[in-house]
This record gives C-alpha cells, sequence and structure tokens, in this order.
C-alpha cells in the first residue's frame, strides 16, 4: 500500500512539473479555499465550540426580566428586584449583579476616558475566576459608603503599572474619586457584562469597581431597571427548576409591588446560549457556504486538469484523423490544430 502511495505521489508530482501554469492556478485556487474555510473554523471553534471561559459554564445562566405585554423577553433588572431573588431564591448557588459605565481617569500621564463595570461583590465567585494578582472585594468595600476599591484588567495593570506586583495598594483616580488598587483579572477575562448588553455595552471593561446596593433602599420608587444578572445553579439544580422557582418569586413581587413589577416576570437563558446565540446560525450558514466554496473550487480543479494538453507521440499527418508514432492504431486527435507538430489527448476511436 505504501509503494502505490509512493508511485501515486511520484505521478503527481511529475505531471504537475509538466503543467506549471495549470499547477500555479491549481495551489491559488486550493489555497484560497482552504484560507477561507481555515479562517472562518478558528472564528467558529472561539465563538461556538471552545467553552465559555468559567468555572463550570454549563451551570451558568443570565437572569432577565420579562414583560411579554410589552413585547420584551430580556429586559435589564431592576435592583430591588435582583435583591428579592438574591434573598429569596433556593436554587441558585450564587447571582451576582452588574451594569457597564465610563469613568474619567485622571492623575495619570495621559488622562482618558475609560470603560468600567460595577459588579456585585460575589460577580467574580459567581464565574469562578480567580484574579491573577491580589484579590476581589470584600464585604465591607460593597457595603454603601465603604473603602473605595479598583480591580484593573490584564491590559490596564500592563499599560499604566508595567505589569508589576507593586501595583497593588496604589492608588488611580475615577471620577475626580482616588481607589486603592485590590486586584489584577488574568489576561483575557471577559466579564460577560458586554457579551449581554450587547450594543447598549460601552466595550469590554478596563476596571471593575464595587456595585453597592443597600436592602433599606427602596430600589423600585427610586429607579427603574438597568441591572445585568448572572446566576450559578446549584449542583443538581435543572434551569426548569430554576425557572419555575424565579417565575413563583416573580409572581408574589407583582402582588407585594404592582405599581412596579405589574406584567413582569422572569426568564433564565443559559448563559453559553446567551452569548453565542445571536451569531450562531449566522456562523453556521457562513461555515457551510465557505465548505461549498471550496467544494467547488475542487471540481474546478479537476475539471481543469481533464482539459490539460497532454504531449503524445509525433502525428503522421496534419490532419484530424492521424497515425501515432507510438503505435500502429489510428488515433482521433483531440484539440487538433492545423500545422502542429505533435498530438494532443490521443484516443482510440470508436468502432
Amino acid at each position: 500500500m505504501m509503494d502505490t502511495l509512493l508511485q501515486d505521489l511520484r505521478y503527481a508530482v511529475r505531471t504537475l512539473a509538466k503543467s506549471p501554469s495549470f499547477t500555479c492556478v491549481a495551489v491559488l485556487t486550493l489555497a484560497l479555499g482552504i484560507g477561507a474555510n481555515t479562517a472562518l473554523f478558528s472564528v467558529v471553534n472561539a465563538v461556538l465550540l471552545r467553552p465559555l471561559p468559567y468555572h463550570e459554564p454549563d451551570r451558568l445562566v443570565a437572569v432577565w426580566e420579562a414583560n411579554p405585554g410589552r413585547g420584551s423577553d430580556r429586559n435589564v433588572v431592576s435592583p430591588g428586584n435582583y435583591l428579592d431573588w438574591q434573598s429569596q431564591n433556593h436554587v441558585f448557588a450564587d447571582i451576582a449583579a452588574l451594569r457597564g459605565w465610563r469613568a474619567n481617569l485622571s492623575g495619570v500621564e495621559q488622562p482618558e476616558e475609560v470603560p468600567v463595570e460595577y459588579v456585585t461583590g460575589n460577580l467574580f465567585r459567581t464565574l469562578g475566576v480567580r484574579p491573577l494578582v491580589g484579590r476581589t472585594f470584600t464585604g465591607e468595600e460593597v457595603r454603601p459608603r465603604g473603602p473605595e476599591a479598583v480591580i484593573l484588567s490584564y491590559e490596564t495593570w500592563q499599560r499604566l503599572f508595567g505589569a508589576s506586583p507593586s501595583a497593588l495598594g496604589t492608588t488611580v483616580v475615577l471620577n475626580e474619586t482616588p481607589r486603592t488598587v485590590v486586584g489584577v483579572m488574568p489576561a483575557g477575562f471577559v466579564s460577560p457584562g458586554a457579551s449581554l448588553l450587547g450594543a447598549g455595552a460601552p466595550s469590554r471593561p478596563r476596571m471593575w469597581l464595587p456595585l453597592r446596593l443597600d436592602p433599606a433602599v427602596d430600589y423600585r420608587a427610586t429607579t427603574g431597571r438597568y441591572l445585568v444578572s448572572v446566576a450559578r445553579l446549584r449542583p443538581g439544580i435543572t434551569l426548569a427548576r430554576a425557572q419555575d422557582e424565579l417565575a413563583t418569586i416573580a409572581r408574589r413581587l407583582e402582588q407585594a409591588h404592582p405599581q412596579f413589577d405589574a406584567g413582569w416576570g422572569v426568564r433564565l437563558i443559559p448563559l453559553g446560549d446567551q452569548v453565542v446565540g445571536g451569531v450562531r446560525r449566522t456562523l453556521m450558514v457562513l461555515q457551510g457556504v465557505v465548505a461549498f466554496v471550496l467544494l467547488i473550487a475542487c471540481g474546478n480543479v479537476a475539471n481543469a486538469r481533464r482539459s490539460v494538453p497532454r504531449a503524445g507521440g509525433s502525428c503522421a499527418s496534419s490532419s484530424p484523423r492521424a497515425w501515432c508514432s507510438r503505435g500502429s492504431a489510428p488515433c482521433s486527435v483531440s484539440g487538433w490544430r492545423a500545422g502542429a507538430p505533435r498530438c494532443f489527448r490521443l484516443s482510440a476511436p470508436r468502432a
């Protein structure tokens, strides 16, 4: 079998060497087709096939408010409802909240506006991600009027402090408020906020600040809905069971706060589906189209190879019916042209 393969390879190399123009066209055509497939598959693998960069991502869900009467099935969350979900549920190991914002960074060589996220102190624990350097927010730092703290992204840590561990304990000024650097997230860490908010997100956050929610405040009377919520299911809890319990809590809140929560429910969506749901079909269609283009390219190369003239022996005459010098049988001449000294693509005539 190996000898046959080597013979085939030698024959292919000799054949391609005899037709350099065809070889160049074939290689270019296949390279374009394979390159397009490889590039798109890299995107599909990163977005659809590779798991989310969190601990046990299958247990993570996005928690939305929903109001079918208003045509809203994925609405941002009220702080008051979030606090009640947190205190009343029995299906979540943790439930966190966040909101995207922008802040003015000063006290550095080039002051600028940077994207940040305000997050509850348990967000990183909910995601199952630990900081590369330092720690996350303490309970004291997430309380109202607690110490001002900030966690940096890896890229911001490199740019502002040259990736020095001595950055911990230093101060950065955001919106004219000095904040102590307490931690640095790992390289490549992506908060789910940008994916959940979509076009509404400022951009990938470069810093995280404590989101301070006070259970003593009546947020339904003072604010609207503006948070994004992520939860981790307890081991053994199914999405359907969690959905049923949150729906029960939502009905209870609707009765307790009819002016604010009338018609509002809760919808849970697996975080993986939430992140890639909007592009899954598009990417799969594009992958199919590009694969079909590669198939067409392979077919074109095969057809082009069959149409390439192959030199035969010398012709005894210049007519379309000629005798080949390699034998005494007559042959039909494909692609014959007057005055040509040789035959091309000779084949035995039909009886």
